[in-house]
């Protein structure tokens, strides 16, 4: 469970693993909580020192970073797990010494805050 900066609880699940030994990654998945591994804080860190942008309702691209109109903290902080987890998965195989091509699918489910 993870608990989004709005106070949602969120069931966080990780699966669809294609590429890559598909099984190396799965087991790994499933033997790790890589939700509480993961560098959560270090990948929003990156994103705000690099800009974050998004598209508005007419298809121009917008600052996001905080402090901006299109400011969501839940999505900064969903987008950073979602590339932290990617970057766990990646060092896991470059530590097996396989560097495949790899495809994960993430899924959060949030309650209704």
């Amino acid at each position: 469970m993870v608990t989004m900066p709005s106070g949602a609880i969120c069931e966080y699940r990780v699966g669809g693993v294609s590429g890559a030994p598909a099984d190396i990654v799965s087991a790994f998945v499933a033997s790790h909580d890589i939700v509480a591994l993961a560098d959560v804080d270090g990948a929003i860190a990156q994103a705000r020192a690099d800009g974050q942008t998004m598209y508005d309702e007419n298809g121009d691209l917008q600052p996001a970073g905080p402090g901006s109109a299109m400011y969501d903290a839940d999505f900064e902080y969903q987008s950073a797990l979602n590339l932290a987890v990617s970057e766990l998965v990646k060092s896991h195989l470059e530590e097996t010494g396989d560097l495949a091509p790899y495809q994960l699918n993430m899924q959060a489910d949030c309650d209704d805050q």
